[in-house]
């Protein structure tokens, strides 16, 4: 496991222009597949609309407040969309797993500023 400096070392060269197009792909490709899985699956509507909303939320957030994110997000979350596919071979549960890491980048994305806020605090105050 890679300790801290070596992550930073590992990653610092990384152009947060190339991830955030990265991420766009990624969100991107698996947004089709899982139409390509609606379109073979008779799922529930919820489910459905429940996608819908998180991709077309995530990606109106990116565009505006790009500025905001750092690179260690785009690579976290490039690494996480690129590993969706691969961690069930049920394709329900594959649709699970998007919903959930859908989910996990929109709660990031709403609490961005709460969570530089609190990270500030934190430094200031040597904790």
């Amino acid at each position: 496991m890679l300790d801290i400096k070596e992550i930073k070392e590992k990653y610092k060269n990384e152009d947060a222009t190339v991830l955030k197009q990265q991420f766009k792909q990624l969100l991107s490709t698996q947004w089709d597949n899982i139409q390509q899985y609606f379109k073979k699956q008779d799922v529930d509507n919820s489910l459905k609309f429940r996608i819908l909303y998180l991709y077309d939320k995530i990606t109106s957030i990116i565009e505006v407040n790009f500025e905001k994110f750092n690179k260690s997000f785009f690579i976290l979350y490039n690494k996480r969309l690129n590993r969706a596919n691969d961690l069930h071979f049920d394709e329900y549960q594959k649709c699970l797993n998007l919903l959930n890491l859908l989910s996990d980048i929109e709660h990031y994305l709403e609490n961005i500023d709460d969570i530089k806020l609190k990270s500030y605090y934190h430094r200031e105050k040597g904790r």
